[in-house]
């Protein structure tokens, strides 16, 4: 007949494989997975906005799907579709500041050269501030603020991202380009990202691929002769990189990624 041990179940002595979380850090680590589960979700939810750039029930059923988070989970997460576009918005931004960032660090000015300008325009275009998907992602959440007249903040907050991230960029193109700022950097900033979107979109509408923006007369006249007029050839002394050109480096600690993450980080919330 087996003997049965005096010590009940519940108080086993034996060690528990379950790991014991302070409770101070408990709510920590419940933050970190909500950050975590959104990203997740607003990633699939990016790749599947590729397509036709709108917010549908089907879109968000797999995103949440891919994600691996349930739906009752996700009205917890996104209250509305449009913190799920904040949240995209967030990513579209993080994205763009490391595309930029790394095509900058290839650029390579021949030096004293007129045609840089037009190689610095090239280099920032094929870096795809914006792409098809980004630029119809802005457009629906601005369409969906201007319409209930509600989100304004998250839009503008969104806006300042890009933009700080392009003023980051834009020291780097003109330190390697041996030129500094005329204009305020930020009213430069503003300027390129308007008439660069507005251009953008009109090469889409005129049925081109998007990979080939490049090209278009923008980038190779306008976008040249506006880095020409705002900004002017530097009359400090530079150090130069082994190609001839000058060295060009994001400023510390505003740098391009570092803009991007805190704006990850920091997100002005609008639930």
């Amino acid at each position: 007949m087996t003997r049965r041990s005096a010590i009940p179940p519940r108080w086993s002595t034996a060690p528990s494989r379950r790991p014991i979380v302070p409770r101070t850090l408990a709510p920590v680590r419940s933050a970190e997975r909500q950050l975590r589960s959104r990203l997740l979700v607003a990633k699939a939810a990016r790749a599947a906005l590729s397509f036709d750039g709108r917010l549908t029930s089907p879109t968000i059923e797999d995103a949440c799907k891919q994600a691996g988070i349930h739906p009752h989970a996700y009205r917890v997460l996104f209250p509305t579709p449009d913190v799920l576009l904040d949240e995209i918005a967030r990513l579209l931004v993080a994205e763009a500041a490391s595309r930029m960032e790394w095509m900058i660090e290839q650029f390579r000015p021949e030096g004293d050269d007129p045609d840089d300008l037009v190689r610095a325009a090239t280099c920032l275009a094929r870096s795809s501030p914006l792409d098809r998907a980004g630029l119809m992602i802005r457009v629906e959440r601005r369409i969906a603020a201007v319409r209930r007249r509600d989100g304004g903040d998250a839009v503008a907050g969104s806006e300042d991202a890009l933009i700080a991230v392009l003023v980051d960029i834009l020291h780097a193109l003109l330190g390697k380009l041996g030129r500094r700022f005329s204009w305020p950097p930020r009213v430069l900033a503003r300027v390129i990202l308007d008439t660069y979107e507005r251009s953008f979109e009109g090469w889409l509408l005129g049925l081109n691929e998007e990979s080939t923006f490049h090209d278009s007369d923008y980038v190779r006249e306008v976008l040249p002769l506006i880095l020409r007029d705002a900004t002017t050839a530097s009359s400090t002394t530079e150090p130069r990189s082994r190609s001839g050109g000058r060295q060009g480096r994001m400023r510390s600690p505003g740098s391009a990624t570092t803009n991007a993450r805190s704006f990850e980080a920091h997100p002005v919330r609008n639930e």
